[in-house]
């Protein structure tokens, strides 16, 4: 199959690896907005200088995307998170908080899950 949006081989080189496709490390999440009441995923190519946007039911960062949460969120105790995408990975749930690469993202705890997800578990 195609790789997905975002991740296949651009002209040019990535660090230490001339010619190499691209890594999640290149693409930062830079807005989480809503446009006539359907939330969008703006995702930035660094190497590229191009930002694509993506909405509920689009592959992103080998899931798909879920919703966008805008619920502020206490993380690790110092820093507070404002907004995050939710991505459907298999069975798990995972974030990639606003002004993350898609390196970034990370496994959300039962805790964590926007109440209509919790819900729907």
């Amino acid at each position: 199959p195609p790789p997905p949006p975002g991740t296949g081989p651009v002209p040019g080189s990535s660090p230490g690896r001339p010619g190499a496709p691209p890594g999640p490390e290149t693409f930062r999440v830079v807005s989480l907005s809503e446009w006539m009441g359907q939330p969008e995923v703006h995702v930035r190519d660094l190497m590229q200088q191009k930002t694509q946007r993506y909405r509920p039911g689009d592959a992103l960062a080998g899931g798909t995307v879920v919703c966008v949460d805008y619920r502020p969120l206490q993380l690790n105790g110092f820093v507070r998170s404002d907004s995050r995408v939710v991505l459907k990975v298999g069975a798990e749930y995972w974030a990639i908080e606003r002004g993350r690469t898609l390196a970034e993202k990370r496994k959300l705890s039962v805790t964590e899950l926007p109440d209509s997800i919790a819900r729907a578990k």
